[in-house]
């Protein structure tokens, strides 16, 4: 299974490489799936295939809704909703704007499905649901070509954005709806709002937000610093740890629910109430959180897990992670121009292959350290590719952090988010108690961090170079006694 699903993700990310979108006519290749069915030798190349056609029919319908290259830098008439918790800067604020309509003159100039728009000024007032109306100027999306650089062109194709800008001064600028749209962003924003009145400053605030909404727009230059140079910046992901832990809570309630229930009990199977609340559970936990390919992947194998569970037939882990890629290339194939989506896939690959298939008996502390030594060599290669830096005292950082945060601080944050809709004193009580764990764990994090040589700085700059580096990686975490290594 693992074969074909790298063949797949071979065709797309090889797609992404392409300096223009393809004729049509190279579909045509297409013809070679139903011979797969009687050639197996054909099956791999089928799978590559299928992954460059998933890439390049995803492609063609985004560039369907470019911005004419004649209507940059005109001043158009805008009409949409913010889709995005706006994001306020000294003297501006920035946000993502769907858009309904496109006006040039007062007629239809263009079919455009989202912007990302700058309004300059202070005072400026916005909400996520909200419908409005600007007087914009925009261009295509454009980028630097540094190596090793963020590539802004590449990260707005992936995010679906069609055209920036900014917001003229006009008269027309208004809102024309005073009643908020519901929608998963203008509730997170709601409890964004929430959790800021709840903490009051507090020094863990912006790694609150992120740890329970999956938003880091309060985190400062510093503190990304600090977890840059530890390597713990996997932390603030909703990941794995969060949705499993929700999953978790979830289908035991439910589980006791429907036991407790004589009524429940004659209609629906514990387990199955259970397994059926624990993934509704997550589902939405992962919506407030962004939606992320991390949080993705995880929603997607607890489903598997659960699933598999419930059906009574065991599933290894590496089909679990290879059906979640499968399902995340097929219904986002951008998603690979995201380092998230290779960090996510990578790292729990590589705890598979590190840790699925040891048979020795091994001491308590060798069990602790070596998720951490696995994540370390496993992930350098991708580390100095994506960051061009390595910390070098992320196993000890992430040997303390991961299971304060997440055995500690996660589930506290989560209980306080709950508890703040309906009580808000003991809410705030538990985010305090998190605010506090958190800064304790802060203090051992900027204490690493100040460490000589806390972190490694070298680009890749070749393929070859990546390639040998990841060649190394593999061979390094092989188990002993294997031929190859």
């Amino acid at each position: 299974m693992w074969i074909r699903t790298l063949a797949l993700l071979t065709g797309v990310a090889g797609f992404q490489q392409l300096s223009e979108l393809p004729d049509i006519i190279w579909l045509a290749t297409l013809a070679i799936l139903p011979l797969a069915r009687c050639w197996r030798f054909l099956i791999i190349p089928a799978w590559l295939i299928t992954g460059l056609a998933v890439a390049w029919g995803h492609a063609a319908w985004q560039s369907r809704y470019s911005l004419p290259a004649n209507l940059q830098g005109q001043d158009l008439l805008v009409t949409g909703v913010v889709v995005s918790i706006p994001e306020y800067g000294d003297r501006n604020v920035r946000f993502r704007f769907a858009v309904e309509s496109l006006l040039l003159d007062g007629k239809p100039a263009a079919e455009v499905k989202q912007l990302r728009l700058y309004w300059y000024g202070r005072g400026h007032q916005l909400r996520a649901g909200e419908r409005w109306q600007f007087r914009v100027r925009l261009k295509r999306p454009h980028g630097f070509m540094n190596p090793g650089g963020f590539d802004y062109e590449s990260w707005l194709f992936q995010q679906g954005v069609q055209a920036t800008g900014y917001v003229r001064k006009d008269q027309q600028n208004r809102m024309l709806d005073e009643q908020i749209s519901a929608s998963i962003v203008s509730l997170r924003q709601d409890m964004r709002t929430r959790l800021l009145a709840q903490l009051e400053s507090s020094l863990s605030t912006g790694l609150i937000l992120a740890l329970s909404l999956g938003d880091r727009s309060e985190i400062t230059p510093h503190q990304w610093e600090v977890l840059r140079q530890t390597g713990t910046g996997h932390l603030l992901a909703i990941s794995g740890l969060h949705i499993g832990l929700i999953a978790t809570l979830g289908f035991w309630l439910g589980r006791w629910l429907a036991s407790a229930s004589v009524w429940l009990t004659n209609r629906i199977p514990a387990q199955l109430f259970g397994a059926g609340l624990g993934f509704l559970l997550a589902l939405i936990y992962s919506l407030l959180a962004g939606f992320s390919i991390p949080t993705q992947r995880a929603l997607i194998m607890v489903a598997v897990v659960m699933g598999s569970w419930l059906l009574r037939q065991p599933v290894r882990p590496g089909y679990s992670l290879s059906l979640a890629l499968r399902i995340i290339l097929v219904l986002d194939p951008m998603a690979v121009l995201s380092a998230g989506f290779w960090l996510s896939f990578s790292a729990v690959s590589v705890l598979w292959f590190g840790m699925g298939h040891r048979v020795v008996r091994e001491t308590w502390l060798l069990r602790i350290w070596r998720p951490q030594w696995l994540i370390a060599v496993g992930l350098l290669p991708l580390s100095l590719l994506f960051f061009q830096q390595s910390s070098l005292v992320a196993p000890l950082a992430n040997l303390i952090a991961i299971p304060v945060v997440g055995l500690l601080a996660v589930p506290l944050i989560l209980a306080g988010v709950l508890l703040s809709w309906f009580s808000g004193y003991p809410g705030q009580m538990l985010l305090w108690a998190a605010a506090w764990i958190l800064e304790r764990v802060w203090q051992v994090l900027e204490w690493f961090a100040q460490w000589p040589m806390a972190s490694w700085s070298q680009g890749v700059s070749t393929s070859l170079v990546m390639g040998m580096a990841v060649t190394g990686a593999v061979l390094i975490l092989m188990p002993r006694g294997m031929r190859i290594r």
